[in-house]
């Protein structure tokens, strides 16, 4: 069984639309890795939009930034400049806005510590589970619920609803209240109430699922032959 990841499947749609776009980009002269860079800057001012507080304007550097992160691949391809060189600063640079946003989440206070460290590290070994697969020789892309396009839509849709859902939903307070049959409290859980919160756990959660469809898929295919080693002598 194979598990394609939640917007993957809307890919080649996606694509589609963009690709005029890429041609325009690399025709006035940005290439891929220009705009890799500039994906990462946007990340670092969401994160820096989130330390201050201004959440609907980090949804929109967000959103940004992740079309720049595809739109750097289409640029590559439509101007065939694909490079090792490319993919491995695309990558590294990926990692380091993952960590900023969330790293800047959970230090502004708008999630419980636990969640914001659970949400990186998921978020960062998928991506190794994926580089480590691949380089052994599986192809993983678009294996599993949650790629990286799926995190940063859900962290730009509870950036925007953040203090909406808190104030909107839970009447500013802090705590969950679960309710019997007979509408009595049974059990108050006190936990942040923001929608960035929420939006930890949804990750923390995926990423786990995503681990385990991947680390699956990987074992399938991936040779169970020993492999041979030329014999060392001394």
């Amino acid at each position: 069984m194979e598990w394609t990841s939640l917007l993957g499947r809307f890919k080649q749609i996606t694509e589609k639309v963009f690709k005029p776009l890429a041609k325009i980009l690399s025709e006035i002269g940005l290439r891929p890795n220009h705009l890799t860079v500039i994906a990462f800057a946007l990340s670092v001012l969401t994160a820096y939009l989130i330390l201050v507080h201004d959440f609907a304007w980090a949804a929109v550097a967000l959103l940004t930034a992740g079309g720049c992160d595809l739109l750097d691949g289409l640029v590559a391809r439509t101007t065939h400049t694909v490079t090792i060189r490319g993919g491995f600063l695309d990558s590294v640079l990926d990692r380091y806005s993952d960590a900023v946003i969330i790293g800047a989440i959970t230090f502004s206070g708008n999630c419980e510590p636990i969640w914001g460290v659970l949400a990186i590290f998921g978020s960062l070994l998928v991506s190794y589970v994926r580089a480590r697969a691949e380089s052994a020789g599986a192809k993983l892309g678009g294996i599993g619920l949650a790629e990286r396009p799926e995190r940063l839509a859900i962290i730009a849709f509870f950036s925007f609803f953040n203090y909406r859902i808190h104030r909107e939903l839970f009447n500013t307070v802090n705590y969950i209240d679960i309710f019997n049959a007979q509408r009595e409290i049974i059990l108050r859980i006190n936990m942040l109430t923001y929608g960035l919160n929420f939006g930890m756990i949804i990750i923390t959660i995926l990423t786990q699922i995503t681990l385990m469809q991947r680390i699956i898929y990987s074992w399938k295919n991936l040779s169970g032959e020993p492999i041979f080693q030329e014999k060392e002598f001394s």
